[in-house]
């Protein structure tokens, strides 16, 4: 049976927490940004080539805890939108939200990875 490694930093260096925080705030920040941007240009593609009339304000995003957050469709009649996410026995499927969400997934590993080492540095004074 395999299983996820996963390593569990504790630090009672409290720079070292902050900047970690800081870190994982900043990267969700820019993944939301990033996704719900891929999402509405989805929608967008979507209005132009088949000419429909979606409302791309009906794109939506959220902060879940200190680094989560989700795009989300936050309209009231949000049912009939998963017929354009997943498809239909009468068209094909024209996702918006899942490439949105693998655009974010991309953003905040790669800003997480890469900045993380300067902000510990930086917050620690450390040389």
């Amino acid at each position: 049976m395999a299983s996820k490694n996963r390593v569990k930093v504790e630090s009672n260096f409290l720079a070292v927490k902050e900047a970690g925080w800081e870190c994982a705030a900043r990267a969700r920040d820019l993944a939301l940004a990033a996704g719900k941007e891929t999402a509405i240009r989805k929608v967008q593609q979507l209005n132009d080539q088949r000419g429909y009339n979606l409302p791309e304000d009906a794109i939506d995003s959220e902060k879940i805890g200190f680094q989560s957050g989700r795009v989300f469709i936050g309209s009231d009649e949000e049912f009939w939108w998963r017929f354009f996410e997943y498809g239909s026995v009468y068209w094909p499927a024209f996702p918006m939200i899942r490439p949105a969400s693998r655009v974010m997934r991309k953003v905040f590993l790669g800003e997480l990875g890469g900045h993380l080492d300067g902000f510990i540095r930086r917050r620690a004074s450390v040389r």
